[in-house]
């Protein structure tokens, strides 16, 4: 997280009629709302302060921020440059004339960057999300299995667990117990949703030819011997488990077509050169050159943009 993000929401100002008032230092704000931590004991952070930061952050970013642990680490980043910011201020450096002109853009670009990520998420609806996933229900339409396994090393362990799953043993107890796959025994062997091709070969086809609630086995891979239980079938993902993505897409293409939109009419010519489409003048110099000196190279016979 960039520290500037800290000073961006800036609005410098000063007042001809009061000379002798003490300068704006840039940065201040009103610490407001519920305290989130604290610097070296007395700084305080507050919810108000982080709200200025995150305001950029699409929402699902700051959910999934929250929900991986990600938090701490953005806290130390900020705390970071709030030290950063008061010894800035004690040295003096916001009464540089170019720095106060580094705020100032800091200030549009912040602007700017609120209106465009404000423009995306006004676009993510619930009709736009269902409209989407119409849209591209062909992507979503693909059969899929939920399953989970037991894997051991040796088929006659695979015969034996089997013969306690018939006999009305617990799958997901006995996956922890037996299962070597240390990535699904901790979720009593779930290996959750798949498509065809997903798994290994010999998995797959088994998972896929049995019908719902059914438990096969042993069958053999590269891995070794696996008891399967196939939970759930379906032939489509349903919007909710991809409605996260599908708000990232309607955003982009909302985002995308401001961006474009405004854009379009967009016309940037540098200082002294013809503006885009201008026709040269017979005879006249182009911008830069002395009267009467031949135009040679990039300046014979065409515009600048």
């Amino acid at each position: 997280m960039r520290t500037a993000l800290i000073l961006t929401a800036l609005v410098l100002t000063g007042c001809d009629n009061a000379p002798e008032a003490a300068p704006v230092v840039p940065g201040q704000l009103e610490a407001s709302g519920e305290v989130v931590f604290t610097i070296n004991g007395d700084t305080k952070i507050t919810q108000n302060m982080i709200d200025a930061v995150t305001a950029q952050f699409p929402a699902d970013q700051l959910e999934k921020m929250k929900a991986s642990g990600q938090m701490k680490s953005f806290y130390d980043q900020l705390a970071l440059g709030e030290v950063l910011y008061a010894k800035a201020i004690e040295e003096k450096v916001h009464e540089d004339p170019q720095v106060l002109d580094g705020l100032s853009m800091s200030s549009r670009q912040y602007l700017a960057g609120i209106l465009v990520q404000r423009t995306g998420d006004a676009a993510v609806t619930d009709e736009k999300i269902a409209k989407y996933y119409e849209d591209h229900k062909v992507q979503y339409a693909r059969a899929q299995v939920n399953a989970r396994h037991i894997l051991v090393e040796e088929e006659s362990k695979a015969n034996e667990v089997l013969e306690k799953i018939k006999a009305g043993g617990d799958f997901a107890a006995l996956a922890t117990e037996y299962s070597k796959d240390t990535g699904s025994k901790a979720k009593g062997g779930s290996v959750g949703w798949f498509e065809k091709g997903r798994m290994v070969e010999e998995f797959s086809n088994a998972a896929f030819e049995a019908e719902k609630g059914a438990i096969v086995g042993p069958i053999e891979t590269r891995f070794g011997f696996h008891v399967i239980e196939v939970v759930d079938k379906r032939d489509a993902t349903p919007l909710e488990e991809v409605r996260p993505q599908i708000e990232q897409a309607v955003r982009k293409e909302a985002i995308d077509g401001f961006i474009a939109d405004m854009k379009k009419d967009l016309v940037v010519a540098e200082s002294g050169a013809p503006a885009a489409g201008a026709t040269p003048v017979p005879g006249k110099a182009p911008a830069g050159l002395p009267a009467g000196h031949p135009p040679t190279g990039d300046h014979a016979g065409h515009a600048h943009d």
